[in-house]
């Protein structure tokens, strides 16, 4: 989300991250792309620990806040801002969305969690630089606790999950 107040130019945008089974949003990550002296200057100085979390990325502050929160704030700072493609998309200044769904360029996964029964599913993964696919399972995992199980429905990917279910072989995998 990008802010939409006229006249606005505070250079940031929010990542938004909703779960069906949560009933709504798991975190709101905060990520702007200026020096911190940018921030400091446009707020006038009133705050500087503030200009530090404008900069980001970091947990946006008055916006609700899952146990997965700060697992989302490690994917989004280790792996998709890690994209200097992706990140430069962002800081372009276009209020459209980064990349149009089946876009060669895009990099994000979709994750399905289920709290009651305590399984998450990869519903898709996509990225474009070797090795961000890996990245992203891995910060997945490393916020999930032990006892999840991870789902895979439908294995299109020509043996990308059998080689994580290889690196990750203490994780639950679940392939239906």
């Amino acid at each position: 989300m990008f802010c939409n107040e006229k006249g606005c130019d505070c250079r940031r945008v929010l990542f938004r991250v909703v779960s069906i089974a949560h009933g709504g949003p798991v975190a709101v990550i905060n990520w702007g792309w200026e020096h911190e002296s940018f921030y400091a200057k446009w707020m006038k100085g009133s705050n500087r620990n503030l200009a530090k979390d404008l900069k980001g990325p970091s947990l946006n502050l008055g916006s609700p806040q899952s146990d997965l929160a700060p697992a989302l704030l490690d994917l989004t700072e280790n792996v998709l801002l890690k994209d200097n493609a992706y990140r430069e998309r962002i800081k372009g200044g276009s209020r459209d969305p980064v990349a149009a769904p089946q876009d060669p360029t895009a990099t994000g996964v979709a994750l399905i969690l289920n709290f009651q029964s305590e399984f998450v599913q990869f519903y898709e993964i996509t990225a474009a630089r070797k090795g961000y696919a890996q990245k992203m399972v891995a910060a997945v995992l490393d916020g999930l606790p032990e006892h999840w199980e991870l789902c895979i429905v439908t294995d299109w990917s020509g043996g990308f999950w059998e080689a994580m279910k290889a690196k990750f072989p203490t994780a639950r995998w679940n392939f239906l």
